[in-house]
């Protein structure tokens, strides 16, 4: 694939902003649905050819127009640890869990994990259809993305209710929401979506529900650490 053209990086940044943060766009762009988005927007893949410098600038510039301006009391990542569990580490608890992960480089380096039991990770709902490790520079991790689509009704209620209240419990009031999450709701239309999402200093927290043409009612989370890249 063509390198990505420099007239599309400043879009994705912005929706990279949207969506989370730079990181998450990162990763969702490396999934097939992600890859169907920018194909239909007529975008050649930009992630074979990427140098983890421009990763990097892109993370930094996403993030400065997210952090909030105080330090997260607890930074979640479903049991690992932003800024501390290493590549090498995350590849062997991935064995000990037998999960089936591939190592990709785009850049930067990430594990790729799909059909991930649920209780493997200590969430409820149904397992999860992809998940993404993302590593620093210095192969640190920074950035937890889990994602379910084809949900049923009850499932994804079951799912946003877990991740949020978990959340609330952690870390208080959500810096910002929108949508009604309800599974009757979004079905009203394709594309709606509802998010609740965490802003601090150190710390990125996400969870939004949609319903989606290609795949169904969907919940993602996203966890990312807002220090910098090293």
């Amino acid at each position: 694939m063509r390198p990505i053209r420099s007239s599309w990086v400043r879009p994705l940044l912005l929706a990279g902003t949207a969506l989370a943060g730079a990181t998450a766009l990162i990763g969702w762009l490396h999934t097939a649905s992600g890859l169907r988005v920018l194909s239909a927007l007529g975008v050649p893949c930009p992630i074979t050819n990427v140098s983890a410098a421009q990763v990097v600038a892109g993370h930094e510039k996403g993030l400065a127009a997210m952090r909030g301006t105080t330090p997260a009391p607890l930074r979640s990542a479903l049991g690992l640890a932003l800024d501390k569990t290493t590549e090498l580490e995350a590849l062997a608890w991935a064995t000990s869990k037998k999960l089936h992960c591939e190592s990709l480089v785009r850049g930067l380096h990430y594990l790729r994990c799909r059909g991930v039991p649920s209780d493997a990770m200590g969430v409820a709902g149904p397992d999860i259809s992809e998940m993404w490790l993302s590593f620093s520079p210095s192969s640190k991790l920074t950035g937890l993305n889990v994602y379910r689509r084809g949900l049923s009704a009850s499932d994804m209620d079951m799912v946003w209710r877990h991740s949020t209240s978990r959340l609330r419990t952690e870390l208080g009031s959500p810096s910002t929401q929108f949508g009604d999450p309800s599974a009757a709701s979004l079905l009203r239309s394709d594309l709606s979506t509802a998010r609740v999402q965490y802003r601090f200093s150190n710390y990125l927290a996400t969870v939004t529900a949609a319903n989606l043409s290609y795949a169904g009612l969907s919940v993602r989370e996203q966890y990312v650490s807002a220090t910098s890249q090293n």
